[in-house]
């Protein structure tokens, strides 16, 4: 299947290549072709394709009602707009280190139809270690460079941060590659600072799914019930389904 090329945006921060890839447009960085940001089908607003993603929404089933989110890494925006669509009157902030992957997200992937966003062209280190104007209920790790985590979202200080950033009883939700530089290294510092960790891996992909909290979480056998009873509104996939497969994250420590 060959790619349609649609355009490149260059600005602040690294220039960025969107093209379609069958019924997806999808997002790169103009040096990189083989790591792609993002996709979203180009007639289903809500199919970004990333099985990740499922487990991500999944996890957010665990709160009753969240009413604010943090986003670190924004790419093509599908976080942002799924969360919306699940809870309408959440209150979003995301932070993106490139101002082309905003506008390219922004005129390319719909996000400029969200009225409940407020996105920051920053560097999620400095973000996280600024003072606050408040906590998030949810929190959504995922800053990856070509090879891994970058060197500045990799510290001690930067999970710690962000764990003061989270409210009582809200849940950090990260993405994780094995294999990448520095994964092995941040998975351990989250669940080291996390009173409580469950990991929810992929069925297709390699990425997990972590997903952290101040308080103990619910077991899965408590958990399905409560969630089946749950009326959601459409979605192109079963938002429940990804707590089949959670474990406790101290399972997966050396098994990266």
């Amino acid at each position: 299947m060959s790619d349609r090329y649609v355009t490149t945006i260059e600005g602040a921060g690294e220039s960025v290549v969107v093209f379609d890839r069958g019924p997806y447009r999808c997002l790169r960085m103009a040096d990189n072709q083989e790591l792609i940001q993002g996709y979203q089908h180009r007639y289903r607003r809500l199919d970004f394709r990333s099985e990740y993603l499922h487990s991500h929404l999944a996890a957010t089933l665990a709160l009753p009602n969240p009413s604010r989110a943090l986003c670190l890494g924004l790419g093509v925006g599908a976080i942002p707009q799924l969360l919306s669509n699940l809870y309408p009157q959440i209150e979003i902030t995301a932070v993106e280190l490139n101002e082309t992957v905003y506008r390219a997200a922004s005129t390319y992937f719909g996000l400029n139809r969200l009225r409940n966003l407020d996105v920051k062209i920053s560097c999620a280190s400095t973000f996280v270690g600024a003072p606050s104007q408040g906590r998030y209920d949810l929190i959504f790790v995922d800053c990856y460079d070509a090879i891994g985590i970058p060197d500045a979202c990799s510290s001690r200080a930067y999970v710690k941060n962000i764990m003061t950033l989270l409210a009582e009883n809200g849940l950090i939700v990260v993405n994780l590659l094995p294999g990448r530089r520095f994964v092995d290294t941040m998975f351990a510092l989250w669940v080291d600072y996390s009173t409580d960790a469950v990991v929810i891996p992929g069925v297709v992909k390699s990425n997990r799914t972590l997903i952290c909290s101040k308080h103990i979480l619910p077991e899965r056998a408590q958990l399905m019930p409560r969630l089946q009873s749950r009326v959601l509104p459409p979605m192109p996939f079963d938002v429940r389904a990804p707590w089949q497969r959670m474990s406790k994250a101290d399972r997966y420590l050396g098994r990266w």
